[in-house]
């Protein structure tokens, strides 16, 4: 892919029409993203697996899933199957 911003000013509209000031970004970059380590219960077995500190680092969501699914699991009285997905999400102006 290719982004080319600001998009080339044609020559009959060069006079007329100002080239954005680069000081003050136009671009706007949305994005997301899904952490694959991070979806329950797909990945429960390297989770379980992981050591203490890999579980309270870079997978802290996973224990978070883990005490989610269980409460759920207890409440509906294991009618409920869950999917949890950790997701990475922002915004950046270009």
């Amino acid at each position: 892919m290719v982004i080319r911003w600001p998009p080339p000013v044609p020559a009959n509209q060069r006079v007329s029409r100002p080239r954005p000031d680069p000081e003050n970004p136009k671009l706007k970059v949305d994005f997301s993203g899904i952490v694959e380590r991070g979806i329950w219960p797909a990945k429960k077995k390297e989770y379980d697996a992981a050591d203490e500190e890999e579980k309270t680092t870079r997978l802290c969501a996973m224990g978070l899933f883990e005490q989610m699914d269980a409460r759920l699991r207890e409440r509906s009285r294991n009618s409920m199957d869950v999917l949890f997905m950790e997701t990475i999400i922002g915004s950046v102006d270009l």
